[in-house]
């Protein structure tokens, strides 16, 4: 399944096969976000590591996000029974990311000996390292995507991260009343 090059994420939709279309695409619009949040945090944490100034993180942070970069992630497999969409992230594209949207100095650094013995070292000891509790952090600030429902994520640490996010299908029902007749149904239960 999972190898040292990269994380897998998993993302689960149990119960019916049958999912509509817009299911459909709320189930990969989940993945795509789950997976660009994972690249992103992590590409911050190598900056950080690599011991980039503030300012410069802060620039090619922002420029990552606001350009929105496509983060090349791998879709490994789709299955439909309970629908599992399984990503992969290599360990690589966040070098990738971080090459074409560096701020130029961060660039000037990268060819610096001392600069790639530490980056070699990230990629070795420390991505993906708690990776879990990010996703878990983002389903707190994410949890929705359409009807789905970011329910559970399990997972485990490298050298072979695999994180699944379990999500649930959540019928939103709108009921339209006023004031008034919910108080009288109040009311009348109030009194039997």
């Amino acid at each position: 399944m999972a190898d040292s090059t990269g994380l897998h994420l998993r993302f689960i939709l149990d119960g019916d096969p049958d999912i509509s279309p817009a299911e459909f695409v709320a189930l990969f619009q989940c993945a795509e976000d789950y997976t660009r949040h994972v690249a992103e945090k992590e590409s911050l944490a190598l900056l950080e590591d690599l011991q980039i100034p503030v300012e410069q993180r802060l620039t090619t942070m922002k420029t990552l996000v606001q350009k929105q970069a496509p983060i090349p992630a791998e879709v490994v497999e789709v299955r439909r029974g309970s629908w599992v969409v399984d990503i992969l992230l290599p360990s690589a594209a966040l070098i990738f990311v971080l090459k074409e949207y560096v701020h130029p100095a961060v660039k000037q650094a990268w060819d610096e000996s001392g600069m790639r013995d530490q980056l070699v070292s990230f990629m070795r000891d420390r991505v993906f390292r708690g990776v879990k509790k990010q996703i878990e952090a983002h389903a707190i600030d994410k949890p929705r995507f359409g009807n789905l429902e970011v329910i559970r994520v399990d997972g485990q640490e490298p050298p072979q991260p695999i994180v699944e996010i379990r999500l649930e299908r959540r019928t939103i029902i709108e009921v339209r009343t006023n004031d008034r007749d919910l108080i009288d149904d109040f009311l009348s239960r109030l009194r039997h």
